[in-house]
């Protein structure tokens, strides 16, 4: 089987979105099925994938050590020539040669019939909204119903995520509109920046999307399709709504100031990364933080609406904002109640709190 550059990078690409996880051989050995002229690679884990392509093997069901098949192939500058003799899988290219050892699995890939799925359009800013607000969303097998980023169809679209201490919502009247509502696989969002899907696949629980080199797909929890608290998240939104702003900050320049002083504290336990920001004028005001190691305060300049102070989370706000640091909209804080702070930049609504 010859297998152009340009192929084998597509394929790699796509199996690399799959996790490797110790003890899930499925992970961390390709499978290879060969069967009716047609060669899967296979990978399965949190996302499964399948790349096809043709072949003149004979048929057989193999699988490889991608720690050892993936650094070859990163090495490789031309087609490569893959036949697989006595347990060995062989690559040839120009003149660079690899025997790889092979074995037949006796463990599942997973399987999906693409035809029973419904196709739908995923629009670039519809992209962008479910990887940032997917930022606040958890794996976490305790609360299975929060293990995804909730998408509410209709006039206005929602789409929702959160966590043990933040919670996150979008809203747009220009998004897409496919169904009532969605529970999108959060290991799925994870894999998009990367390979850009302009469509998404959904059958039941079951979500997927295609390249031009194969097809990766993933479910999220029954429990989050059914028990999902958009409800109670939507409320709490509507009243932190009400809570009066404190300050306000370009977003950029938020986004560095939470960077210093996390580099300040990186060696200080996160419990203590408790950033106090106490507004003293219509354009100035003072950031701390003190811990049982060191203290920190900076000046900085604000567009205050009131004076006060307001505490953040670093350890929690601080991977969300600076993921998402490239929006130019200013960020809007509101002062804390009931342990609740309520930030708001573009069309992202952010609330730092106990879990909802």
């Amino acid at each position: 089987m010859q297998l152009s550059i340009e192929v084998i990078k597509g394929i790699q690409q796509l199996l690399e979105t799959v996790p490797a996880q110790p003890g899930v051989p499925s992970s961390v050995f390709v499978g290879l099925r060969i069967q009716k002229g047609l060669a899967t690679f296979l990978l399965h884990s949190t996302v499964s994938v399948e790349a096809r392509v043709k072949t003149d093997l004979q048929d057989g069901f193999y699988s490889i050590d991608r720690r050892i098949l993936f650094p070859f192939w990163d090495s490789l500058v031309d087609g490569c020539k893959m036949t697989i003799k006595d347990g060995d899988l062989l690559l040839e290219s120009r003149n660079r040669k690899a025997k790889i050892k092979i074995i037949e699995p006796n463990w599942s890939y997973g399987a999906i019939d693409w035809k029973k799925f419904k196709s739908h359009e995923l629009p670039e800013d519809f992209l962008e909204i479910l990887s940032q607000v997917r930022l606040c969303a958890t794996d976490d097998p305790v609360n299975p119903e929060i293990n995804c980023v909730y998408v509410e169809f209709g006039k206005k679209s929602y789409v929702f995520s959160t966590n043990d201490l933040i919670l996150c919502t979008a809203a747009g009247e220009h998004m897409m509109k496919a169904a009532d509502y969605w529970a999108v696989p959060i290991h799925l969002i994870d894999i998009f920046p990367k390979l850009k899907p302009s469509r998404i696949l959904v059958y039941g629980h079951t979500m997927g999307i295609r390249t031009d080199f194969g097809s990766a797909w993933a479910d999220a929890p029954e429990k989050a399709w059914k028990e999902f608290p958009a409800k109670r998240i939507k409320n709490i939104i509507v009243k932190s709504r009400k809570m009066p702003t404190l300050f306000s900050m370009e977003m950029p320049v938020f986004v560095e100031l939470c960077d210093r002083f996390a580099r300040y504290l990186g060696n200080i336990p996160k419990q203590e990364w408790a950033l106090k920001v106490d507004v003293q004028s219509k354009t100035e005001g003072q950031v701390s933080c003190k811990t049982s190691y060191a203290s920190f305060s900076e000046a900085i300049k604000v567009r205050g609406e009131k004076t006060g102070s307001v505490e953040l989370n670093l350890g929690v706000i601080k991977p969300v904002f600076s993921n998402i640091g490239e929006l130019k909209d200013r960020v809007m804080i509101s002062q804390s109640e009931n342990s609740i702070c309520y930030m708001r930049t573009g069309q992202f609504e952010f609330m730092v709190s106990q879990r909802v």
